[in-house]
C-alpha cells in the first residue's frame, strides 16, 4: 500500500456521519500502453528497449543513419514531426526531450540518446504549447516504464463487516491526485480535500 486516507462524510438526509477510507495502492497488473492512439511513434537507439513504429516502418527504415540528426531527416522528409528523447538508466529510468546538442545528465556511463518520439505534425498542438505537451507525454511514459502507475480503493466502515469496499479503479499514471479525485462522488471529494487538504487541495498545491 502507499497511502491510507481516513475520513469523514456526513449524510445530508440523515445528518449520520459514516467513516471511510480511501487506499492508494501500485496497480501490478497495469498493461497501458502511451502509444496505444497510434499517431505516436518511437525509433529506439537503445538494444534493450523496442520501438514503435507506424504500418510500412520498421527499425530497418533507420539502417542508414549514422547520426540522430540523420534519422530526424529521414522523419521529416516522410512527412513526421520529430523530438530527440535522451534517458538516464540506472537502477530506472529517466526520460527528457531535448534540442539536438543539449546533454541533460550529468552522468556520461549511464545516460545517452535513448531515441527519436515522431509524430504527425499538430499532433501535439503547435507554438509554445508543444514543448510542454511533448514532454508531459514523455513523463507519463517514464512513469508508466518505471510502474508508478496506481490505483485506489474506497472503504466504508460498518460495525458489522468493518471494511466494506464501496469502489474502486486503477490505471492513474503518477502523481495523478486530480485524476483520483475526479472518480469520486461529490460528497467523498469535498470530504477528502476538507480533511486532506495538503494531498487533495490541487488548488493549495499548485499555489
Amino acid at each position: 500500500m502507499i497511502a491510507k486516507y481516513e475520513f469523514k462524510v456526513t449524510d445530508p438526509k440523515t445528518k449520520n456521519i459514516q467513516t471511510y477510507r480511501l487506499k492508494i495502492e501500485r496497480d501490478e497488473s497495469c498493461d497501458i500502453d502511451p502509444f496505444e492512439c497510434g499517431n505516436v511513434f518511437f525509433h529506439t537507439l537503445h538494444k534493450d528497449y523496442s520501438g514503435k513504429y507506424p504500418t510500412g516502418y520498421s527499425k530497418d527504415a533507420f539502417a542508414e543513419c549514422s547520426e540522430v540528426d540523420d534519422c530526424v531527416k529521414i522523419l521529416k522528409k516522410s512527412g513526421y514531426s520529430a523530438a530527440i528523447v535522451r534517458a538516464y538508466i540506472h537502477s530506472g529510468i529517466s526520460l527528457t526531450v531535448v534540442n539536438a546538442n543539449e546533454y541533460p545528465f550529468n552522468d556520461q556511463w549511464d545516460s545517452g540518446t535513448f531515441g527519436i518520439l515522431f509524430f504527425k505534425p499538430g499532433e501535439f498542438g503547435r507554438g509554445r504549447q508543444q514543448p510542454k505537451s511533448i514532454e508531459a507525454f514523455v513523463k507519463s511514459w517514464e512513469d508508466i516504464m518505471a510502474g508508478n502507475v496506481y490505483g485506489f480503493i474506497l472503504e466504508r466502515y460498518d460495525m458489522e463487516t468493518e471494511w466494506e469496499e464501496t469502489d474502486s479503479c486503477w490505471g492513474f499514471v503518477g502523481d495523478d491526485v486530480e485524476g483520483i479525485l475526479y472518480h469520486q462522488p461529490e460528497d467523498i471529494k469535498e470530504a477528502l480535500i476538507q480533511q486532506h487538504p495538503k494531498v487533495f487541495d490541487t488548488k493549495k498545491k499548485a499555489a
